[in-house]
């Protein structure tokens, strides 16, 4: 017979251990995040994504890796898998992470395990829901978790046993698997690879072995083939066309603005994405910056680290200004960057109580931008997208007859069919709001893409002109507006406008 009051004392035991505190994190986000992850209407990108792989072959599109590209091949088949997959990378590396902490202070755990949550990395389930950062992100914190022996203090590559070489090869074979995601990977990656060179002072002895030719050469060749190795295995098209995958990854060419990057949160598209700033969805860029200015100044080796992050800064500046069209997940793999130093800062540095309350009050700042701000505002885009999803199936006869209405009397001009809620896209009829009926297969037979027409008729609703970066622009160029249960069906003259 089972004794509940020591079933009650274990799970007491359990929730009082702080060594479980991550466990208990995990599974609330992964709880609290799995109804904004599995949606039943389109999640942008999602079917592009799954196309790639029919268009374009094994090779890389978009800078987006060849295995990313077979991988998201299964994802019409399976739409609400890789959702489930998506949450469940991130639930995973945010397990690692937090596992990570080495302490046996209760408040510095905390403190630690806030400060990786804080972050809007893990919390960006308005709009892109499947993509390559949670590939990205669950694949870098397999790469911290092994580097952590070459974060100890001062461990010489003459001390290192062989398990620890194995080790060295193994965080070279995980980066270059990690970078062929995406190349904005290569900011975390450098970060760390820089942070365990500088901690330990490896690069005095790669300088002193310099004269030792031979020594350096197979260390390095070991280096460069493991790191080929991992990244040959995410862009294994090198084997069949070498000059169509770099093609593939150079991807699209794209130019933004840093400071509209950085701070603006106005921008406006046309379907249910979040395009809020960095500082906004990703760090407070004021506790952001701190952290890559202050951690170095804990450090044994502060010139270099900080030269290292200024580095970093400029380079991931000058990837936004002339590389990047300034999306807020573009910035999310340098904020891993962050974390890593934050990590760092509460295992091998030693934090003095004034250090502790600095970051205390950093993290605070942080916790009230995500937590407070930022959150609740994704939240309540999701409620309000869920509304007209709700109200689209419940008007779906009447939609769907003056949508066929509307293409009726504009004759033999061509038209598209626009339905706010998601973007266009070539698998529409997997999309239970696209309805399977004669009067909504002949209107759809019938239109053409948006680029190739001469109108749009547009699905629309109030609830979503509440969403911030939601384009309602279309509403003011309306020849036709048909308005019921806060539901407006139009027509407008494409002429007037041009697609994103």
């Amino acid at each position: 017979m089972i004794n509940m009051n020591f079933l009650k004392l274990k799970c007491k035991n359990f929730l009082l251990d702080h060594r479980f505190i991550p466990f208990i994190l995990t599974v609330f986000y992964f709880l609290f995040s799995l109804k904004y992850y599995i949606k039943e209407y389109e999640i942008p990108d999602f079917f592009m994504y799954s196309g790639f792989w029919a268009s374009n072959g094994p090779f890389p599109k978009d800078g987006f890796s060849s295995l990313f590209c077979l991988v998201s091949a299964f994802a019409v088949k399976h739409t609400h898998f890789f959702e489930f997959i998506s949450l469940l990378l991130l639930a995973s590396s945010i397990l690692v992470l937090l596992f990570l902490y080495r302490g046996r202070s209760v408040f510095d755990r905390v403190l630690y395990a806030i400060s990786i949550l804080s972050f809007g990395i893990w919390w960006y389930f308005y709009g892109k829901v499947y993509y390559d950062f949670p590939f990205i992100a669950f694949n870098y914190s397999l790469l911290l978790l092994f580097s952590q022996n070459y974060l100890k203090p001062f461990v010489h590559f003459r001390r290192l046993s062989r398990k620890d070489c194995k080790f060295f090869f193994l965080i070279f074979f995980l980066s270059g698997i990690c970078l062929s995601w995406k190349p904005y990977a290569i900011f975390p990656i450098a970060g760390l690879l820089g942070l365990i060179f500088i901690h330990n002072n490896y690069y005095e002895y790669i300088f002193k072995q310099i004269a030792k030719t031979r020594e350096i050469i197979f260390f390095t060749s070991f280096v460069f083939i493991f790191f080929l190795m991992g990244y040959l295995i995410g862009n294994f098209s090198f084997f069949i066309s070498p000059k169509l995958t770099i093609e593939g990854i150079r991807g699209y060419y794209a130019s933004s603005d840093l400071t509209q990057h950085l701070f603006n949160n106005d921008k406006k598209t046309w379907d249910h994405i979040n395009l809020q700033s960095f500082n906004t969805g990703n760090c407070n860029f004021f506790v952001f910056f701190s952290i890559f200015l202050f951690v170095p100044f804990l450090s044994h080796n502060k010139k270099l680290l900080l030269s290292l992050n200024f580095f970093l800064l400029a380079c991931y500046g000058i990837f936004i200004s002339f590389f990047s069209a300034g999306f807020l997940w573009h910035s999310f793999p340098i904020s891993l960057y962050a974390i890593t130093l934050i990590l760092y800062a509460f295992n091998h540095l030693d934090l003095k109580l004034k250090n502790t309350l600095i970051l205390f009050f950093l993290i605070l700042i942080q916790s009230i931008t995500n937590f407070y701000y930022y959150l609740p505002k994704e939240v309540s885009w999701f409620k309000n997208t869920d509304i007209v999803y709700n109200s689209f199936v419940l008007n779906k006869k009447l939609i769907t007859k003056d949508i066929f209405t509307i293409a009726k009397t504009i004759h033999n001009e061509s038209y598209c069919i626009d339905i706010k809620l998601k973007r266009f896209s070539s698998y529409s009829f997997l999309n239970p709001i696209e309805l399977n009926n004669d009067l909504w297969n002949e209107a759809l037979k019938k239109s053409s893409k948006c680029e190739d027409a001469n109108y749009e008729i547009f699905l629309g609703h109030d609830a979503l002109l509440k969403i911030q970066s939601f384009d309602s622009n279309y509403l003011k160029d309306a020849i036709y507006l048909k308005r019921y249960d806060q539901i407006h069906v139009g027509l407008r003259k494409i002429s007037t406008f041009k697609s994103p």
